[in-house]
């Protein structure tokens, strides 16, 4: 202790000497780690960049900029995906309101199923018996759950979108209508031929939506049937359609403006005041229903004069043989989804 009274300068300069030398140290070493950290870092941005300069296309030169052209072209795409959306405007949901009540969803639910019986009435569409439109579950319900009632409201929409293209393209009769399960109150024990297995498919720019349409009809009407979804605002892709012989005798449950009479074969005349259809006009067997003009058709000869339905010329070349025939249809209704 003499010693260090005797020496205290000395001490207190040694001691601050050996501080400095610790935090030189110290900083020397912090130094020596952040500077290996930025050589590595830089390291891999040289690398980085040798990859980019040799892919193909690669970033660019002085002269060429290969990032601003990219960025032009997304600019580009962005601007085709908003021109192309309005080719697929999206089928208004009923009701089409921000929120959808109970009572708002039931009364539209009723006043579009029967409009469409009447819409189907006027056209001459033969129709299972008090058919639903795939809303048989539906309509006998009082309460729905908050989120059920939007994608209903959409499914009803879409079903009186493709309903009215069958209606105008006057079928025969629509046999059956199948949509996708959306929510729980859609009960397949109720009528299992109302749902499909299947269900929306979504990918990075839309939803596709499937529904299967099963009718009987004649070729003249089937065209109108597939020009009606060409030329419809909203977009709809056919997937498959299956077109087979449509049987002589009426399906279980087919209504005919007789009744409904199980078995039997479903040839009735017009009803009064049908509305013409003005698609048909000039055709052979004009004015008819579609068994009377299947059945004159089949009675018209090459180089004759139009016979009496129901009376065959004996000699002639048969022109034209048409049957009805029964079409499965499975159609998509795409919606949009594009990212923001």
């Amino acid at each position: 202790m003499s010693w260090i009274r005797r020496h205290l300068t000395f001490v207190l300069t040694s001691l601050v000497t050996l501080g400095l030398l610790v935090a030189a140290f110290i900083f020397a070493v912090s130094g020596y780690t952040a500077n290996r950290r930025a050589f590595t870092q830089l390291d891999e941005a040289l690398v980085e960049l040798k990859q980019l300069f040799e892919m193909d296309p690669h970033p660019g030169t002085d002269k060429i900029d290969n990032i601003a052209i990219a960025k032009e072209q997304q600019k580009q795409l962005r601007a085709f995906l908003e021109k192309a959306a309005e080719r697929f405007v999206p089928v208004p949901p009923i009701p089409n309101s921000p929120q959808v009540t109970t009572e708002e969803f039931t009364a539209q639910l009723n006043r579009t199923i029967d409009q469409l019986q009447r819409d189907a009435t006027s056209s001459g569409v033969a129709l299972p018996p008090k058919y639903n439109f795939t809303f048989e579950s539906i309509r006998r319900r009082v309460t729905f759950s908050t989120n059920s009632l939007p994608v209903l409201a959409a499914k009803l929409g879409e079903v009186k979108a493709i309903c009215d293209i069958l209606f105008r393209a006057r079928i025969h009769s629509l046999d059956n209508l199948r949509r996708e399960r959306v929510c729980p109150e859609d009960s397949p024990e109720t009528v299992p031929s109302d749902y499909l297995d299947k269900h929306s498919v979504t990918n990075e720019l839309a939803i596709l939506t499937p529904f299967e349409i099963t009718f009987r009809c004649f070729t003249s009407e089937l065209a109108g049937v597939l020009g009606g979804f060409a030329s419809s605002p909203y977009c709809f892709v056919i997937k498959h359609i299956d077109i087979g012989p449509a049987g002589a005798v009426a399906p279980e449950g087919m209504y005919s403006p007789e009744g409904y009479v199980p078995g039997v074969t479903p040839g009735y005349p017009a009803r009064p005041g049908m509305p013409e259809d003005p698609y048909r006009r000039g055709l052979p067997g004009y004015g008819r229903t579609p068994y009377e003009r299947g059945a004159y058709a089949r009675e018209i000869d090459v180089g004759a004069p139009a016979p009496t339905p129901g009376v065959r010329r004996a000699g002639g070349q048969l022109a034209l043989d048409e049957q009805m025939f029964r079409v499965v249809l499975t159609v998509d209704v795409v919606k949009l989804n594009l990212p923001k």
